[in-house]
């Protein structure tokens, strides 16, 4: 079964990273940049990610508020009350999102349970230190909810996956279905097939498996969304995949400067 975007939350995918690469990374340890940071984030409604006991468990919040005077963070509290009590039980977790295409990723320490405007909200304490990790091939934009974007897997086997892409990039693509996928990290799939559209076209792929996530929705639904790495992409495929972005980011600024 295909998943409707409008039945997803949008967590940030988490990207893999390789050491020996060209990775531009940077530690904020000014608590006033952090602060200004994490108010960004809040004030845009950013999607975040959890994840706590060791990765295996993940969380799909948003950040409420940041209090400076008592040195707190407020998230949103989550759809399912097993996620969230699990996540109140964790010593730690780690915070993951995206801003303009750049990862911020936070190590934060036990979490408890607060009011916020009258309604449940998790609050933990604010960290000494934020990191941002940008690399050119791990650059993702994020599809809008009013554009579906069908892509068509194939296995070794010839057996078929479908799903709705949910980010992409010149490096990978994260894709989102209800069906379960099964596969293993570091599976191959020679045969994708993204549908961009007639301005773009269909881009014709082979696909490297780097993460699959199981995840509970605030709807109670239960989704699977993997992370794929492009295999030897094709310059007019990489071409036609930035081509692609550039327009996405542009109709996403106006939409922006038009709601201001």
């Amino acid at each position: 079964m295909l998943l409707h975007l409008s039945d997803m939350d949008s967590p940030p995918q988490n990207q893999p990273s390789h050491a020996d690469e060209d990775i531009e990374r940077y530690t904020v340890a000014s608590r006033k940049e952090i602060l200004y940071i994490l108010n960004g984030l809040a004030d845009r409604k950013e999607r975040i990610t959890l994840l706590f006991n060791q990765g295996s468990d993940n969380l799909l919040t948003m950040l409420l508020a940041i209090d400076d005077d008592d040195g707190t963070i407020i998230f949103d509290w989550g759809g399912s009350e097993e996620t969230n009590r699990k996540f109140l039980a964790s010593q730690r977790s780690t915070f993951v999102t995206f801003q303009e295409g750049v990862r911020i990723q936070l190590q934060l320490g036990e979490a408890w349970e607060t009011d916020y405007r009258g309604g449940k909200a998790f609050a933990t304490h604010l960290p000494e230190k934020l990191s941002r990790v940008q690399r050119r091939e791990f650059f993702r934009v994020s599809l809008p909810l009013s554009l579906p974007v069908r892509c068509a897997l194939y296995t070794e086997k010839d057996e078929k996956l479908q799903g709705m892409m949910h980010d992409i990039g010149i490096g990978g693509v994260g894709i989102d279905s209800l069906t379960p996928i099964e596969f293993e990290r570091s599976a191959r799939l020679p045969r994708g097939q993204i549908d961009l559209g007639r301005e773009f076209g269909v881009v014709e792929c082979a696909l490297e498996v780097c993460i699959v996530k199981r995840m509970e929705l605030r709807s109670g639904k239960i989704a699977w969304r993997m992370g794929c790495a492009f295999i030897n992409l094709h310059r007019s495929m990489e071409a036609r995949i930035q081509r692609f972005m550039v327009k996405l980011e542009r109709d996403q600024r106006a939409m922006k400067q038009t709601n201001i």
